[in-house]
């Protein structure tokens, strides 16, 4: 009988614990992966392409909303627009983990790691999206209730910056969008 997963414990029903003998003639025991696995269609040069674009927008996009947090602009002290664009750090961080487990050789991937990898990434980059936008559209809100529309030259650069993240994280959407995955179950289980 398969466990149910939880929230601790997501994976386990993809696992299962065997007996095998160590070097040594001990018995011990050992995971192995059951689950299925994902696989990329499309031609190889094709996917590469975009795994790597997808890479250098995720690295352009880290290097803005770093600078970003450095920059000084009339509404960098406002609530409703430096909060939501500093908490865009946490899912950067997530996303920039998730750039690491991309399938760059194209190999079938378990569970886990197309979680970590692909799904971790589009997920941060909706979130990006979200708390950007909201910075955006603060920007707009707070020039609307103090009447200042005169856009002084860091101004400018800022909202310009800031549509280029949003930019950004719609390519990383749309690019991994792009990417046809398959899930496969797992040959070495349908055997048994």
């Amino acid at each position: 009988m398969k466990p149910t997963p939880d929230l601790w414990h997501k994976y386990t029903a993809d696992y299962e614990l065997i007996t095998v003998k160590d070097k040594k003639g001990r018995d011990v025991k050992e995971a192995r992966y059951i689950g299925s696995y994902f696989h990329v269609k499309g031609s190889p040069g094709a996917i590469r392409t975009k795994l790597f674009l997808t890479l250098a927008c995720g690295i352009i996009l880290t290097a803005l909303l770093v600078f970003i947090q450095l920059d000084t602009h009339v509404t960098a002290w406002t609530a409703y627009v430096a909060v939501p664009q500093t908490v865009a750090l946490f899912p950067l961080l997530y996303l920039l983990m998730g750039l690491t487990s991309l399938p760059y050789k194209l190999k079938p991937m378990e569970r886990p790691f197309y979680m970590h990898g692909i799904i971790r990434i589009c997920r941060c980059a909706v979130a990006i999206l979200v708390l950007c936008g909201v910075s955006f559209a603060g920007d707009f809100i707070y020039r609307a209730f103090t009447k200042d529309w005169f856009f002084r030259p860091e101004d400018i650069r800022y909202l310009i910056i800031l549509g280029g993240i949003l930019l950004l994280a719609v390519a990383i959407l749309v690019l991994l969008n792009s990417i046809e995955i398959t899930e496969r179950h797992n040959p070495a289980v349908s055997k048994e």
